[in-house]
């Protein structure tokens, strides 16, 4: 079987700088739960051996040979009746995997896989890195998104583990219910159908705030996964792949906006029109002019209420004998630490370049000055980009 590069699993929305997200590579060892975790399980704990769990130690010694480990996991049961596992960041290069001896109990040895995988993963994928999901005791859903994404990167390679989709999600009905045969039928259409009625109810707009999505989504984008060009290719099927690896990525964070309403992608819109207006004005008065060239312009992506917006607040400048272009800029400086995602924020780059060749043909701009405000707008938000402006 050939080795997966960990890039061709990794959801590609799994990625801390596509939330403006910055990583602490300290985080975890100055975290106090992380801390009372370690010392809870150095006290509560078994390590997983050959001789105290046989059957445990053999999926942890298949899935250390197939990944190439050696020794940067440590495996631990815990005495926890809780259906549940969890990767312990131990040190930079090192990770405690704990699983729940209520899940020993209700897995059998190829769901174990699936579970040890998914856990592996975290390690992997450095999520250990990833801040808490709440900044001074208020949500954040960005985090709260980031964290929603990893466990799809952890959930595929747990798959990539086991090799068995059925496996994977059987584990996941068991976990949702906390039933085994005989008290549960393993339907995975019936199970992923209820999938539908959500979305069919308009979604659960709070799952904004969950730190992962939907057990049904996590079921569909597994499938999704198990027919994707990367995962066929790492079980040496070519030319079966029903999706690239870009239509599957995209595909499933589709699913996840579906399963909560388009809650997120709301405020990101909500958030984009704003930055977006005070960006544009931003350019149309950086030459210390405001027309009725750009006024039109302006309207046309704002519409006349917000234009009347601006337009009070130069005049009322002008009036006061203060310059526009700070009082703009002041505007600006209270809303540019925004949490857009990296996409939406190179896509309003791209808009506000075709947007100054309009001011250039339209409005007299000079290029150069066009290409310095929008090189700064660029840097606040945190895009290193180098501007374009094709005539």
């Amino acid at each position: 079987m050939s080795k997966i590069n960990l890039d061709d699993i990794r959801f590609i929305y799994d990625d801390p700088k596509e939330y403006s997200i910055t990583i602490d590579d300290d985080y975890f060892q100055n975290d106090s739960e992380i801390r009372n975790r370690r010392l809870r399980l150095s006290t509560q704990g078994l390590k997983i051996s050959k001789e105290l769990f046989p059957s445990i130690y053999k999926i942890t010694e298949k899935i250390n040979e197939k990944l190439n480990l050696e020794e940067e996991i440590t495996y631990f049961i815990e005495p926890n009746s809780f259906h549940n596992a969890y990767c312990l960041p131990i040190s930079s290069k090192e990770s405690a995997v704990v699983i729940n001896s209520g899940l020993v109990e209700l897995l059998n040895d190829q769901e174990m896989e699936f579970i040890i995988g998914h856990e592996i993963g975290h390690h992997l994928f450095s999520h250990k890195n990833y801040p808490k999901v709440t900044i001074d005791g208020s949500e954040n859903i960005g985090l709260k998104r980031l964290s929603q994404a990893a466990e799809i990167s952890v959930d595929r390679m747990g798959l990539y583990c086991n090799n068995n989709l059925d496996a994977c999600i059987n584990c996941m009905m068991k976990i949702a219910s906390g039933l085994k045969p005989p008290n549960i039928n393993f339907d995975h259409k019936t199970f992923i159908n209820q999938l539908k009625n959500i979305v069919d109810l308009k979604g659960d707009r709070s799952q904004i705030y969950s730190t992962h999505p939907m057990i049904f989504v996590r079921a569909k984008a597994l499938i999704i996964y198990s027919e994707s060009e990367p995962y066929q290719q790492s079980i040496n099927l070519f030319k079966q792949f029903k999706h690239t690896k870009k239509e599957m990525d995209n595909y499933v964070n589709d699913l996840i906006s579906q399963s909560e309403g388009y809650a997120y992608d709301e405020e990101q819109t909500e958030e984009f029109n704003s930055i977006k207006m005070w960006a544009e004005v931003k350019l149309m008065i950086s030459n210390n002019s405001w027309t009725s060239s750009e006024k039109k312009i302006l309207e046309k992506s704002i519409g006349i209420n917000h234009l009347n917006k601006i337009d009070d607040i130069i005049k009322l400048s002008n009036q006061a004998g203060l310059n526009p272009v700070n009082e703009i800029n002041k505007k600006w400086e209270n809303i540019k630490n925004s949490s857009l995602t990296k996409s939406k924020k190179e896509k309003l780059i791209s808009e506000l370049e075709i947007l100054s060749k309009e001011l250039i043909v339209m409005c007299n701009h000079k290029q150069e000055n066009l290409i310095e405000s929008l090189s700064k707008i660029s840097n606040d938000l945190g895009i290193n980009k180098t501007i374009h402006i094709n005539l």
